[in-house]
């Protein structure tokens, strides 16, 4: 068996950052998915795909996530459910093993690319890439 997803969108919002009663930390984000099709006015729809990261990797989104970036997330569909006055409500969220920052993230109030500061240690991509 297999419990294998790979998404890539755009964080509706910085990541919530919390600390569990055990001494974890935990990321919390959203990404938005565009959809391949279009619907009968034309419009584009998206999924809005939860995310947690836990410990050394919610401290990477922490520092390096903000709203309207691009990435992407690698992990496995964890599912759950709590109580809420007397339902059940069903939770699925992408538990992820890891997270990449790609190029063209960031967006400003306009929809323009927002200049951002490379993490220390990487660099960026100038020339084309083979494939």
């Amino acid at each position: 068996m297999l419990n294998r997803s790979v998404i890539t969108g755009r964080l509706t919002k910085d990541p919530v950052i919390r600390n569990t009663e055990g001494e974890n930390r935990l990321a919390l984000f959203t990404l938005a998915v565009d959809r391949n099709y279009r619907d009968e006015n034309g419009d584009k729809r998206a999924d809005f795909i939860q995310v947690s990261a836990w410990n050394a990797l919610s401290d990477v989104c922490e520092k390096h996530l903000r709203k309207g970036d691009l990435c992407t997330v690698e992990g496995s569909i964890r599912t759950g459910s709590y109580k809420k006055e007397g339902s059940t409500v069903y939770t699925t969220r992408v538990n992820a093993d890891s997270v990449f920052l790609l190029p063209g993230g960031g967006r400003d109030k306009n929809g323009a690319e927002s200049p951002r500061e490379l993490p220390e240690g990487f660099e960026e991509i100038t020339q084309e890439l083979p494939f």
